[in-house]
């Protein structure tokens, strides 16, 4: 590597210190102030006044918040749970066990068993089952995490059966985690999915969806170590759709990054890259920093597969500052792994031996450290079997000294006796006197109290008087109204203006007023508005709805618009500047009513000079007069239809009689023409059918007869046409006239035919 090389290598690790330094600085300054301080604060706010039992379930609370973040707070607060759970008496089974898992997130794993079974014991003597299944519970995780599995297994079992016993839902769910597990440490992976799966339905059914993020997760990983990667992939979407609908960052951070993982390891870069972004996104945005060093390593590894190796490299350098400042041996190991990887693709041959002796020193420092830890567990077995001996011996001392103890209290028992009836005396002597005076003091108390509801007892009566004759009053009216002949036998007009008058007067209210609503033209059209004080009717009104739209909204999805304060209800304050000021009105109640399923108005009344509460009686009422208007406008129509049905039959009347003349008419003309057209008939068949007959008759004679006469013939045809030449001279006359022609008009006499004799003229 030449010199420039070296100077760009040496800035680009600068500039990456430099930028992974301000990340954790601003990630842990905010992961200290976010970590669960709001609740936290809260507990102490209200630790300061707490007494008593609520004092120390505040304390246990606390231990219970910390126990992870803030483990040394975690024992102080149970210490202080302690103390004070035995000034006032109580089981002190819950704080014994929070102090066992402030050791265990210590790494204080001998004390944290000790917390324990002192837990344990505690739970028993009290018996409290749930905080002994617990106990059980955690003693189990305590043995399985250390590899104890053989130890581990009883405990588990008698912590499954206290919480069946004692329905437990939650902690049954534990135990089914607990299980699997241990199932997954000895490689029986399908018990260990059916335990999974019992976690999971429990989760469900309680519905908590922190808890059932955790079991999709737990099962996807499950899935990841027996390789079933598709249902692993199934398990994590699961989880990051429920952790993204309670908006879990920590969780929908991790699962991102278990996807990107799982999608890497299928070769999909293009779908693995969105899905680290978008988790390291979450965890930079809720300064998640446990997670930092994974995401960068995933990011790098993305890039390394898609040969974007400046890129790999910025990635896993980042990993891997963040991994030293952290102390994370493991990724730190992989990050040099990577770099290795990526600096022998580059042909970057000083830090190809850098890292690759970095990983060698790393691997052969987690092969220690694995050692070590197996001789702490080892080291672990053997304080808890020394535990369980010690534990053993006491038992046996206890036989004996309860033995001991017994043999002094059988002699004690005599002596005992005779005190006690001594003492029972003078107790019974002053139990009776203490008796009195209590029962004269509650005597006297029972006393106080009858007055007081005797009192309460009067006013309620009184109200109830008062809202019993209000009631009364607003019957009377309603039925005035459902009597009256203009509300349901006159005109729209006079009805609105008795409804206005007497709605006035019944509620005492300033004024009231009845609109009309068009729907079109989004406008509102006062129809009356009577004013109490002047007993006068006011001009009409009309008000553009397009400017007032809280209102308009209102009427079009609520029937009541109920407004003590009109000037500052959501629903009426438009109205305050250019209405309600200047008329002085404080108070509105507005009920609408519809006609045909559609809004067609609405009755508003309105208060001036001071605000005014509706009572419940002024509200039925209104809306009854509101009912009783639509139904006046409904007379209205109806009648209305009525009237116009009344007109429509006249005219329909009218036109049948005119039809019926003109029938008749078109009969008789009818009649005449058939008459006129018989008479046409018989005057084409017979008058001037005749002579043409006789004519031709003629004309045939004298071609067939060649001896006959022709003068005769010739007189004979001339007679023929004068008869014809006749008829027709009439009926052209006729025509000309206008004049109607038949067979009496038009029959001629038949003139007699004398036979000519030879010779003459």
């Amino acid at each position: 590597m030449n010199v420039v090389e070296r100077m760009s290598s040496c800035r680009f690790l600068c500039s990456t210190r430099t930028y992974v330094a301000f990340i954790l600085v601003w990630l842990v300054t905010s992961a200290a102030v976010g970590q669960n301080l709001s609740k936290i604060d809260s507990l102490r706010t209200a630790l300061r006044t707490a007494t008593g039992e609520r004092k120390l379930a505040i304390l246990n609370d606390l231990a219970w918040e910390c126990r992870s973040a803030y483990p040394d707070s975690t024992i102080r607060y149970a210490q202080r749970a302690l103390d004070l759970s035995g000034t006032l008496g109580k089981s002190n089974s819950k704080t014994l066990n929070y102090l066992g898992l402030a050791h265990y997130y210590k790494g204080n794993l001998v004390r944290a068993y000790e917390y324990y079974e002192q837990a344990g014991k505690q739970a028993r003597t009290t018996g409290d089952s749930t905080e002994l299944a617990y106990a059980q519970n955690n003693i189990g995780r305590l043995f399985s995490e250390q590899g104890m599995l053989t130890q581990s297994y009883p405990y588990f079992v008698r912590a499954e059966s206290l919480f069946q016993y004692v329905q437990d839902s939650s902690g049954l769910a534990y135990v089914y985690q607990s299980f699997a597990n241990l199932y997954k440490q000895e490689k029986d992976f399908v018990r260990s999915e059916q335990r999974y799966r019992q976690a999971l339905e429990i989760r469900k059914q309680l519905k908590n969806p922190r808890d059932i993020v955790s079991a999709f997760v737990l099962l996807g990983k499950l899935y990841v170590d027996i390789r079933q990667f598709d249902d692993a992939l199934r398990y994590f979407q699961k989880a990051d759709s429920v952790s993204q609908h309670i908006s879990d960052a920590l969780a929908h951070a991790e699962i991102k990054i278990l996807m990107a993982e799982y999608e890497l390891g299928k070769g999909n870069t293009a779908t693995a890259k969105p899905l680290c972004l978008e988790g390291l996104s979450y965890i930079l945005n809720f300064k998640n920093v446990k997670l930092l060093p994974r995401a960068y390593l995933v990011l790098g590894e993305i890039a390394f597969q898609d040969k974007d190796y400046s890129a790999a490299r910025k990635f896993f350098t980042i990993a891997l500052n963040l991994s030293r400042q952290m102390k994370y041996m493991e990724s730190s190991m992989r990050a040099h792994y990577h770099l290795w990887k990526t600096a022998e693709q580059m042909g970057n041959r000083e830090e190809e031996l850098i890292h690759s002796n970095e990983y060698l020193v790393l691997k052969d420092s987690v092969n220690d450290i694995n050692l070590t830890d197996r001789i702490a567990k080892f080291q672990f077995q053997l304080e808890i079997e020394r535990k369980q001996q010690e534990n053993e011996l006491l038992k046996a001392n206890q036989a004996k000294s309860d033995s001991i103890i017994k043999h002094q209290y059988q002699q004690g028992i005599g002596l005992g006796i005779i005190t006690l009836l001594a003492l029972g005396l003078l107790y019974f002597q002053w139990r009776n006197a203490r008796r009195k005076k209590t029962a004269n003091q509650k005597l006297a108390e029972q006393k106080a109290e009858i007055e007081s509801i005797n009192s309460r007892l009067q006013n309620l009566v009184h109200e109830t008087t008062e809202r019993n004759n209000t009631l009364q009053h607003h019957v009377a009216t309603l039925l005035e109204f459902s009597k009256s002949k203009v509300v349901n036998f006159g005109t729209t007009e006079q009805a609105v203006k008795d409804i206005t008058r007497l709605t006035a007067r019944t509620l005492n209210v300033s004024r009231v007023s009845i609109w009309t609503f068009n729907k079109q033209a989004r406008i509102l059209e006062s129809v009356e508005c009577y004013d109490l004080a002047s007993k006068k009717f006011l001009d009409k009104v009309t008000l553009d709805l397009s400017l007032f739209p809280h209102y308009e909204k209102a009427l079009n999805t609520t029937r009541i618009i109920d407004a003590p304060d009109a000037r500052t209800h959501h629903q009426t304050f438009e109205f305050t500047e250019t209405y309600l000021k200047p008329l002085n009105i404080y108070s509105m109640l507005d009920i609408t009513f519809s006609l045909d399923g559609e809004l067609n108005g609405l009755i508003c009344c309105e208060h001036q000079h001071a605000a005014r509460t509706w009572k419940m009686e002024d509200i039925i009422f209104a809306s009854s007069v509101a009912d009783i208007t639509s139904l006046a406008y409904r007379s209205a129509q109806r009648r209305d239809y009525e009237k116009r049905l009344r007109q429509q039959a006249k005219e329909i009347a009218r036109m049948n009689e005119l039809l019926e003349q003109r029938v008749k008419e078109r009969t008789v003309e009818l009649q005449n023409r058939n008459e006129q057209l018989t008479e046409y008939a018989f005057i084409n068949s017979h008058l001037l059918r005749s002579p043409v007959s006789k004519i031709l008759g003629l004309i045939n004679l004298l071609e067939v007869d060649q001896h006959g006469d022709p003068k005769e013939m010739m007189h004979h045809l001339k007679v023929a046409c004068d008869d014809l030449d006749a008829i027709v001279k009439k009926i052209t006359i006729a025509l000309d006239g206008g004049e109607h022609f038949d067979r009496k008009v038009i029959k001629t006499q038949p003139r007699s035919i004398k036979r000519q004799e030879p010779g003459t003229s």
